[in-house]
């Protein structure tokens, strides 16, 4: 397994809010990638998703230095319950009492890619040259065209529909959405903020994918594509060759 990962504050924001983890110890019965996009603005957004990151960095190292071993479903759930404490706790009575983050993360074993998601931060698979979103967004835009109230263009103009309705931070007790896909050697993992996916097409991603290129170049490709674009927001990408 290689991966490789490039965070950029984009060419529209003062700061980047955007942070990532990527793990991979001996004797785990899996290897960690996740990606957090903070929410709340200065000073709020980025100490949410620096949050996230570290908690799931340090439970991983943790779980390696003890004795049990836990399975990926259980180990992201609770993992992701106690960032959510954690970001909850600094924020109350602070001057950041409005800080979340969204989160992607990624459980990979020798056989399937276990991935839980809150708000708009998203994995994709490659696999033999076709590209497939794995997870759900959370955001306003999302809920509507799946609800079919409206079509696709027409939410993309309602007022704050790019707002997300999941992350951590929120909720006391936030529900992210879990997914188990398999995949086979050779395969592509990508985790992104929506500064990526929110700046280059679906093709685009494909086309950036399907290339023979180790997977810091891979990302930091697709970060300079997304800057050239307009870089709007915060950009992360994380890929994984399995």
């Amino acid at each position: 397994m290689r991966y490789g990962a490039k965070t950029d504050k984009g060419i529209m924001r003062q700061q980047n809010e955007d942070n990532f983890c990527m793990a991979n110890l001996p004797d785990m019965p899996f290897s960690l990638f996740a990606v957090a996009d903070g929410v709340g603005g200065h000073k709020a957004g980025e100490v949410a998703s620096e949050i996230a990151a570290e908690v799931f960095a340090r439970k991983y190292q943790s779980c390696h230095e003890s004795q049990r071993k836990p399975e990926a479903v259980e180990f992201l759930r609770h993992t992701a319950q106690e960032a959510n404490e954690e970001i909850v706790r600094q924020a109350y009575g602070s001057e950041r009492t409005d800080m979340g983050t969204t989160l992607v993360a990624s459980a990979v074993t020798d056989r399937e890619i276990i991935t839980i998601n809150f708000g708009d931060s998203r994995a994709y698979i490659f696999s033999q040259g076709k590209l497939r979103q794995l997870t759900v967004d959370h955001t306003i835009y999302a809920e509507f065209v799946r609800s079919g109230r409206f079509t696709a263009d027409e939410a993309k103009k309602l007022y704050g529909s790019n707002r997300i309705t999941n992350g951590l931070g929120f909720f006391a007790c936030p529900t992210g959405d879990v997914f188990t896909d398999p995949y086979i050697r050779g395969d592509k993992l990508m985790l992104c903020s929506d500064g990526l996916s929110g700046m280059l097409s679906f093709e685009e991603i494909r086309m950036c994918l399907s290339e023979d290129s180790d997977p810091f170049t891979l990302a930091n490709k697709m970060v300079e594509m997304a800057n050239a674009k307009g870089g709007r927001d915060n950009i992360t990408v994380v890929v994984v060759q399995l």
